[in-house]
């Protein structure tokens, strides 16, 4: 038996087709995993001034939503640029990723939910990576200051 490995970076879908006549020999795909079985991170960049909001929404492997066990518990794993705040009012499934006014950097959240309604626990895992960045000029601005007398000559 052969042995195919296949080094990959980001989310991986892999499709197979049914065993046919000019292909007798058949075969299958385990689950595709990404090295040491860690979450992607969703990433993005926002100012100092302003907050976002980082959401989950659970599905089936057939993409139909999806419930989970409880509430999901979220949590700052590093940096100091962003809090993590709810939502008012309280939403399990979102929380806004504030950035600090004086602080930039990067700040990465974790959210863990148990994907088994029973009494097992299967956790499902989903990161977001949030760049702070100092704010950027966003209009010239101007306009005219208050009339004065030309100095004489």
């Amino acid at each position: 038996m052969a042995t195919i490995s296949i080094v990959v970076e980001g989310p991986v879908y892999i499709t197979m087709q049914p065993c046919s006549p000019t292909a007798p020999l058949g075969g299958g795909f385990g689950v595709a995993r990404l090295k040491e079985d860690s979450p992607v991170p969703f990433e993005t960049t926002i100012d100092n001034e302003h907050r976002i909001i980082m959401y989950i929404e659970p599905t089936t492997q057939g993409g139909k939503p999806a419930p989970v066990d409880g509430d999901p518990i979220w949590t700052q794993e590093a940096g100091t640029s962003c809090t993590i705040e709810e939502l008012d009012p309280p939403d399990p499934n979102r929380r806004y990723a504030t950035a600090d006014a004086a602080l930039v950097g990067d700040s990465l959240f974790q959210c863990i939910a148990d994907a088994d309604l029973g009494e097992g626990v299967v956790h499902l895992v989903q990161t977001w990576l949030v760049h702070v960045e100092n704010p950027m000029a966003a209009s010239m601005g101007g306009g005219f200051g208050e009339p004065e007398l030309k100095p004489s000559a």
